[in-house]
């Protein structure tokens, strides 16, 4: 037991670095030797901060006289000083030597190395004399009498059959403050012994005139306990702490009392032999404890008596109390600890029941946790951190191996196991290098009221169902009967946590979970005849659900008619809902959709898909578009077609046809405009004038001017935009989006070619007659662009919103060009012929150009554009001139 104790006590001592231990008539003097010096005096050491004055280093060794009364008579006494420097990293010892007298200061300055950081002192020889009214005489037989006087206290002690000895060690460093209780319990018959120091311990306890050890612990947050072995004899147990009761009172002592308290003095090293068996603790005693006597007091009540020893040391103290009571004795409390399986088979001690979950079991690497189960025949789920194995033995030690379930039902469980009636010894091990705690359950299925059977499924032919799933291996199997396929809709009372999946064959399921797990209904396409669904969850959960069933499932001979179906038509899960039709001329396929009840129009409306026969009969994809309202329009050419519309789940349909008169030509009216800028800067696409452009058709737009003008032309969509006179000749040059060109009295056309795409085109356009005096005054219009100088500056400025400026340049040969403009701003370039060059955005471009004449055209555009009036300087140049 004391073993136990000190050894707590040594860790402790393993932090210190060192350590050593005040009338002018005197009754006594002592000569003073290296073995009795710490008897009167100890020494201390103090290092001031920084140096003195001079820019010397010293250290203070202060010397303390125990006997208040005493003085030194010329003592000489020598000190060793080891030094320890950081910046050398290396240790050197000096000494010094100093004399004592009556009246001297007993404090010196001992000067040291500027580079010493660390500096331990000790006394290496002493001489002289100190005088003092204190007697170091020792009444031997008064000391006899007070040991036979505390040996009659203590015999009922020793002679109790039950102990308690509560040990408290208090560890003072500097400022730091350390304590540590160990509480010992000891009963002779039938043996017990418990020792616990912060809930920690062991208990050896007689059972069956066997002794069993008994761990005590805590890790994490579980305080836990586990029978760890079990032996025939006491002495078998390595563990095993000593168990002597009290100092022994020997002769070598001198003994004193005072106030009811007696007191022990005696050889340092004797004392600590008696109270400490193990050598490396009475060691570290000794390392930091210099002084050749130790005092133990004991105090002595009723039931109870208490040692202390007091050891002091340069920079603290340890003590010690031990108190052993006869009257508390108790065995550990461990109704608030759980249970750790054993680590040996042997000592199981009951049968744990594994069909809830095991919590908090303590795993230590190396070793194997054993339990007896009693387990009825079944299927059960082994349930537990994949870092663990589970292996079963029967009791006589043989391995058993069970059989994996083969029921589709569970096959995404890989943990269900066919285990026989029997009662089994269950090893939790792993290979793994960890100490964890771990839960762990082996579950049987047959706890469950009902399992689903996939064969009989529960038909739903109610308005509700009430589903109950137990746990996360139950299933609930349904069914519906619909011979013409169908809406299922189930509406929950609350929001769950439920799967459902939809069986594809007799044990195969889809992928897909219906449930929405928002609480909102759960709709389901099904197709005709006898739909099975598997319900399941993670948790124990009941779910009531409304049942409702309407609709027919889309089939292959439903066809377009010009009224809606007597049912809504719900999507097969394939997606394949085809619905044929013809167009016998150009013009509009109408479709009508009613929505389901439960549905509404999305914001980005429903995918649309149209399919046309080709001269072979076979459908290729046509267009696609997206349903947005009730009505849609689609203009198709004259053919047969396919209509697949896979997003909506329940509707009604019909469809009729809108052949338009005027498919090719358009008349528009132009507008007025004084102030073209604010005209441009307040538009918006609801200003436009808008017109269908057909598939496979032309767009011809036609315009009047009463007389000459300056005409704005602009397309908010950008198309390939071609300006004819009214004898179809090509006016502009360029197509860009927007124009602004001065024009004659005359009927123009805006000529859009045929339309490659297979769906109408909006062409939103407007069409300026502009007054405006900034426009009038502009110079550098299409019609009469300025000649670029080669090599030359030269100057295009914002005139007003929309402003574009144009320029021209001719290359006599094939060469290679450079264009700098001081802001970057859009340039386009473009030949005689009006194809395009190049169109960018920067400040320079080098570009390789035939011979021939082209176009230079600055666009500044309406938004984020420089404010009217800036000018923008541009160059261009020949490169291989």
């Amino acid at each position: 037991m004391k073993k136990l104790i000190y050894f707590v006590v040594t860790i402790f001592i393993l932090f210190l670095t060192g350590c050593a231990n005040n009338s002018n008539s005197f009754k006594f003097s002592y000569e003073l030797t290296m073995d009795n010096y710490t008897d009167f005096i100890e020494i201390s050491t103090f290092m001031p901060a920084s140096t003195s004055g001079d820019g010397e280093k010293f250290i203070q060794i202060i010397l303390t006289v125990k006997d208040n009364d005493a003085r030194l008579d010329d003592v000489e006494i020598t000190y060793s000083l080891r030094h320890y420097s950081t910046f050398f990293d290396n240790y050197t010892t000096t000494s010094h030597t100093h004399t004592y007298t009556k009246d001297s200061d007993l404090t010196i300055d001992v000067p040291i190395s500027l580079f010493s950081d660390q500096t331990t002192v000790k006394i290496t020889d002493i001489k002289g004399q100190i005088l003092t009214n204190t007697s170091r005489e020792i009444d031997l037989e008064a000391s006899k009498k007070v040991k036979l006087e505390l040996e009659s206290k203590l015999t009922p002690f020793l002679d109790a059959t039950e102990l308690s000895i509560e040990t408290k060690i208090a560890l003072k460093i500097g400022s730091q403050n350390i304590n540590e209780n160990i509480l010992m319990n000891i009963r002779q018959s039938p043996f017990y012994l418990s020792t616990f120091s912060n809930n920690q311990g062991i208990i050896i306890s007689e059972i069956n005139n066997s002794y069993l050890l008994t761990e005590v612990g805590r890790f994490e947050f579980v305080n836990y306990y586990r029978h760890i072995d079990q032996f025939d004899a006491i002495d078998e147990i390595d563990t095993m702490p000593e168990t002597d009761v009290g100092i022994n009172l020997s002769d070598d002592f001198i003994y004193t009392i005072e106030n009811d308290v007696y007191t022990l003095t005696g050889d340092t090293k004797t004392i600590l032999r008696q109270m400490i068996t193990d050598q490396e603790t009475i060691n570290a005693f000794l390392n930091v404890y210099k002084e050749n006597k130790l005092i133990v007091t004991i105090k002595v009540n009723d039931y109870s008596y208490t040692e202390t020893v007091k050891l002091n040391f340069e920079g603290g103290s340890i003590m010690v109390s031990m108190t052993y009571d006869t009257s508390t004795f108790s065995e550990a409390n461990l109704n608030n600890y759980v249970q750790m399986p054993p680590l040996n088979p042997d000592l199981i001690t009951h049968s744990t029941d594994v069909s809830q979950t095991v919590k908090d079991q303590l795993f230590v690497s190396g070793t194997t946790n054993y339990y007896r189960v009693e387990l009825t025949a079944g299927l059960y789920a082994f349930e537990i951190d994949s870092s663990f194995d589970l292996t079963f033995y029967t009791l006589d030690g043989t391995l058993v191996q069970f059989d994996k379930s083969t029921d589709p039902l569970y096959e995404a469980h890989k943990n269900i196991y066919n285990i026989p009636e029997g009662t089994y010894t269950l090893a939790v091990s792993s290979r793994a290098d960890f100490v964890k705690l771990y839960d762990f359950r082996i579950f049987p299925l047959s706890s469950y009221q009902t399992t689903g059977d996939v064969h009989t499924p529960i038909l739903l032919t109610e308005d509700t169902i009430n589903v109950e799933v137990e746990g996360l291996y139950d299933y609930v199997i349904v069914a519906v009967d619909a011979p013409n396929g169908g809406l299922l809709t189930l509406t929950p009372n609350i929001t769950s946590n439920l799967f459902i999946y939809r069986y594809t064959s007799e044990d195969s399921l889809d992928s897909s979970n219906l449930n929405n797990k928002e609480g909102k209904p759960v709709y389901i396409n099904l197709v005709p005849g006898i739909n099975k669904f598997r319900i399941s969850s993670w948790y124990v959960e009941t779910v009531l659900f409304e049942v409702d069933l309407h609709g027919v499932t889309w089939h292959d001979d439903m066809a377009l008619t010009d009224n809606y179906s007597d049912e809504f038509i719900i999507n097969a899960r394939t997606g394949a809902n085809n619905f044929s039709f013809t167009m016998d001329e150009d013009g509009y396929f109408v479709i009508d959709i009613l929505l389901d009840d439960m549905l509404s129009f999305p914001r980005y409306g429903y995918s649309a898909y149209i399919s046309k026969a080709n001269d072979l009969g076979v459908y290729q994809s046509y267009t696609s578009f997206n349903i947005y309202e009730s009505q849609t329009k689609v203009y198709l050419p004259k053919g047969a077609y396919t209509l697949r519309i896979p997003t909506i789940l329940s509707y009604k349909i019909k469809s009729s046809r809108d052949i338009p008169t005027n498919l090719t030509s358009d008349t528009l009216t132009p507008y007025n405009t004084t102030n073209l800028s604010n005209t441009l800067m307040n538009r918006d696409i609801n200003s436009y004038d808008t017109y269908n452009w057909y598939p496979q058709n032309i767009k011809k737009l036609h315009f009047s001017l009463s007389k000459a003008n300056y005409v704005y032309i602009d397309l908010y969509y950008p198309n390939e935009l071609v300006l004819l006179d009214s004898l179809g000749n090509v006016i502009n040059l360029y197509d860009p989006s927007a124009l602004l060109i001065y024009l004659e009295a005359e009927t123009y056309t805006l000529y859009f070619k045929e339309n490659d795409k297979n769906q109408t085109i909006k062409i939103a356009v407007q069409v300026y007659i502009v007054d405006d005096s900034l426009v009038a005054g502009d110079d550098s219009f299409i019609e009469s662009p300025k000649t670029i100088d080669w090599g030359q500056d030269f100057e295009f400025t914002i005139d007003y919103l929309g402003d574009t400026d144009y320029a021209s340049f001719i290359l006599l040969n094939d060469s290679k060009i450079q264009v700098y403009s001081n802001k970057s701003v859009h340039i386009t370039i473009f030949n005689e012929q009006g194809k395009l060059i190049r169109s960018y955005s920067s400040t320079s471009l080098t570009l390789d150009l035939t011979s021939g004449k082209y176009y230079f055209r600055v666009s500044y555009g309406v938004f984020y554009t420089p404010p009217i009036g800036t000018i923008h300087t541009f160059k261009l140049d020949k490169v291989d001139a």
